[in-house]
């Protein structure tokens, strides 16, 4: 969870001054960067300003429940993950290293849509689907995710919810003033590698559960102490 929000957070906090750096205006810059309300339809009217500042928060938002539905439909949370990441990597890459600033702009489109989705992304992926035999359905509604248990369940809502907020604070401090004139390449870096770590988890997480879901479906294991209990991929 510290890797899916350190980038939103990067882009929530270091936006308006990255468009700066592009040499936007302090008025455009905070426009580029607005969300769609009403009040900003007539701020747009009244500045005669292009639908460029709410596009962002669309394709955002357009993007976050296309990946939510296709991960109900299929019932796979790691993989559509795992796109994401790559948006966001994409994202980065072209912020950091583009000329034109359409094109480090549109970076800017596609970190915020894959961090984004990333977000509540794993929060279903610890708290998801049931996979139970239909001998143990009445008990889907207790274990309908990853962790069983309510102490279990307690303890890693805590766990999750302190370290997306360490996240924000990782953002802050890898993105200084100082590096403006470098566009911000070691925060870049950064998100780089936890985009990176965060790829490396969503592998080994796939690899045991499957091998572990294999064994139950075998009948040589009991996963989480839940007979008919398949972990989510």
């Amino acid at each position: 969870f510290l890797a899916a929000t350190m980038p939103a957070y990067a882009i929530g906090f270091f936006i308006t001054i990255i468009l700066r750096g592009m040499g936007y205006n302090l008025r455009d810059s905070f426009l580029l960067t607005a969300h769609l309300t009403p009040l900003l339809y007539v701020f747009d009217f009244l500045l005669g300003t292009t639908e460029e500042e709410v596009a962002h928060i669309l394709l955002q938002a357009a993007s976050t429940f296309f990946f939510a539905w296709i991960s109900d439909k299929t019932k796979k949370r790691a993989l559509f993950l795992a796109i994401q990441i790559l948006m966001t990597i994409v994202g980065l890459a072209v912020l950091g290293w583009a000329n034109p600033n359409g094109a480090r702009y549109f970076g800017l489109f596609l970190i915020n849509m894959g961090a984004s989705g990333c977000v509540p992304g794993v929060l279903a992926y610890v708290s998801s689907f049931c996979h139970l035999t239909l001998l143990n359905a009445d008990a889907c509604p207790q274990n309908a995710n990853n962790i069983i248990g309510y102490s279990k369940r307690s303890v890693s809502t805590a766990m999750i919810i302190a370290f997306g907020g360490i996240g924000g604070i990782f953002a802050t401090l890898v993105f200084r003033q100082k590096d403006a004139a470098n566009r911000y390449k070691p925060g870049l870096y950064a998100t780089f590698a936890c985009q990176g770590m965060f790829l490396i988890l969503l592998a080994v997480n796939t690899f045991v559960f499957k091998r572990r879901n294999a064994a139950a479906k075998a009948g040589n294991r009991v996963n989480e102490g839940t007979p008919g209990f398949l972990y989510t991929l």
